[in-house]
Order: structure tokens, then sequence, then C-alpha cells
């Protein structure tokens, strides 16, 4: 039976309405009457109520808790809130030989962002020293690609340079938010743990960080007792680099079962063109639009072993707004995404040829 909250309105009528049937000859409808006053603030207080309990049902369950409440149910299923974590990675140093790097000294980028050294080392005979890194501050805001420049906070004798070394300083994730930390109960509630099922392994891998955004699964990938564990990082290239590939296996090992032989890899990118006639010939934005929409489709439906029909792919464009009707010479077939180890294909947007 629905619950219809009453309005502060109906609640003042119903204060009214109660106190002239309880005390005779009394009107509390009168606007300046201490009655009327005790009406408004009985219903003052009773709509507070009906907020609080308002608030206290959508705790309950999964799909409309927030914050604490939502952890609470949550950690119920074993599962807990993904802290932020810090950005990993190298630095790379030129200067004069023998100059030594102390543990802990930090750099920083131009924007303030900074990173500790957590080993020490000397610059070498030819000039170079690399050592290794994290941020300071925990989050996506301390991943940054190759060759940023930093420079020390406090100086350093015979230092003439320090940037990101090559393989970049990657990791960083943000603390999960209430979105991410639903969306992985309510895939436990509906997928009740096995030993080893598809659907483990994309919870296990999912605890890693909320840098990880995609998973996919290929069971007896080298035949039986062997699983492949590819997964994707879409808020920071999609690709994750060599040092967060061994993050995972080292996470993932502590739940591998016994006699089960585990691999994880980064996806390989497949750009995927398209040469799209439209009718009529549309403008720039409705071309975004469908630009977009190819994009969802590809984020969703191309992961490694999947095939997108063609009607799909003309399902997407024929849903971007704007689009009136088209044509479609390129692909010309259906989308195929291999699975075959070490090749993990991932389709992503390619070049769009407008007729």
């Amino acid at each position: 039976m629905a619950f219809n909250r009453p309005t502060l309105g109906q609640l003042i009528s119903t204060a009214e309405a109660e106190i002239n049937a309880l005390i005779q000859n009394a009107d509390a409808r009168l606007r300046f009457s201490m009655l009327n006053v005790f009406a408004r603030v009985w219903a003052a207080l009773t709509d507070g109520l009906y907020s609080a309990l308002v608030f206290l049902s959508r705790q309950l369950f999964v799909m409309t808790a927030t914050r604490r409440f939502l952890e609470l149910i949550a950690e119920s299923y074993g599962i807990y809130r993904l802290p932020a974590k810090a950005a990993q990675g190298s630095i790379a140093f030129q200067g004069v030989p023998n100059s030594p790097i102390v543990a802990g000294t930090i750099f920083q980028r131009t924007d303030g962002v900074q990173y500790q050294v957590t080993g020490g080392g000397f610059i070498s005979g030819a000039g170079y020293l690399e050592l290794p890194a994290v941020a300071l501050t925990a989050g996506t805001l301390g991943n940054a690609p190759a060759l940023v420049q930093l420079q020390s906070t406090s100086p350093v004798a015979g230092l003439q340079s320090a940037v990101v070394a090559s393989g970049a300083i990657a990791g960083g994730a943000d603390e999960e938010t209430d979105d991410g930390l639903r969306v992985r109960t309510l895939k436990r509630i509906r997928n009740p743990p096995g030993a080893g099922t598809v659907a483990d392994w994309e919870r296990w891998a999912g605890e890693l960080s909320t840098a990880v955004t995609r998973v996919w699964v290929v069971p007896t990938v080298y035949g039986n007792g062997t699983v492949a564990v590819v997964f994707a990082q879409d808020n920071d290239g999609i690709v994750p680099p060599p040092a967060v590939v061994q993050q995972m296996r080292d996470h993932l090992a502590q739940f591998t079962p016994e006699g089960t032989a585990l691999y994880v890899y980064p996806p390989t990118l497949k750009p995927v063109p398209f040469t799209i006639h439209e009718i009529p010939n549309s403008d720039p934005a409705v071309r975004q639009n469908i630009s977009d929409e190819l994009q969802d489709l590809l984020y969703r439906e191309a992961g490694p072993g999947s095939t997108i029909p063609l009607t799909h792919i003309s399902e997407a464009i024929s849903g971007a707004q704007g689009e009136y009707d088209h044509s479609m010479s390129v692909p010309s077939g259906p989308l195929v995404f291999s699975a075959f180890a070490p090749l993990f294909e991932v389709g992503v947007l390619g070049a769009i040829t407008w007729n």
C-alpha cells in the first residue's frame, strides 16, 4: 500500500482542526491567535519527523542508501569502500656524476602536486639516475605522464633536471563513490561467491582500486585450470601501465583457487573506423552526437571475445539526437574482437569519414 506523505500545509490544517475539535469555541485558524501558533509549531515538528522517516527509509536499501548507511550494508557482505590510492612510478634525474639524491627528497610539478622519492642513490658517471617515487596526495591527481618536469622543494647539489621517467607515475585512484560501492554491492548480492566464477574474478579485480573501470574474464585461456583477467582504466588512458598490471596480478593472487593458473593482461586497443553517409547532410552537432553514440556502443560491447553485429551499429547511429537517416559502408560486416592470449582486443573509436 502506497504511503503519501502529507504536506506542511496539510499538517497545519490537521493541527488546526484537532485543536478546534478538542477546545470548545476555539478557532485555531485565526492568524495571530496563540492556538494558530501552536498548530503551526506542531505541524512543523511533525513535518521534521516525516523528513527523518523518509531519510531513514531510504537508508534501508542498497539502491537508495548513502554514505555510512550504504557502507554498513556493503560491509555486511564483506565489501568495503575503496580508499584513495597514491600514484607510484619513477623519477629520472640528470646531473653531476656521483651527486647524491637522498630518499625522502620531495619534488613537485608546476601545479604543486608533490612526489617523494622512496629510495636514494648517486647519479651515475653518465649523469643519469632513476629512483622510485610516490605521490604525496592520494588520488588521480597524482598521475603524471612521462617527461613531466619536476622541481625539488629544497636545493639538491649537483642536480640539473628531474622529470617523470618513461614508465610514468600511475595507479593513483580517488576514493570510491557511493555509486561505485553500490554497483559492487549489488553485483555481490546478485552473484553469490563461487569457486572462481566469472563474477568472482570481476568482483576481485574491481576491488584493486576505483581506477579499474572494466574487467573481462576469459576462462580456460590456455586450457583447463587457467583463466585470464583483462582490465581497463578508462579514466587514465584505458591501458594500464606494466606496474599497475603487476599490482593487479599480486592482488588477484590472494584469491586464486588452488590449482588455477592466473594470467593478467592489459587490453590491446583496436581502433574501429567508420564511413557514414548522412541523409540529409547533418550539421556538426548531429555528427558529434553520432560519434558519442558510437563511442558509447564500443564502450559497452567491444570487449575481448565479443562480436558487434551491424544492426547494433545502425541502432546506435539512429539513436543519435538529430539523426534522420543514414547509410554506412565501413564497416561492412560484424566487428570481431580477439580474445586469444596474449591479444585481448578492446574496441575504441577510430576515424569517422563523413560522405
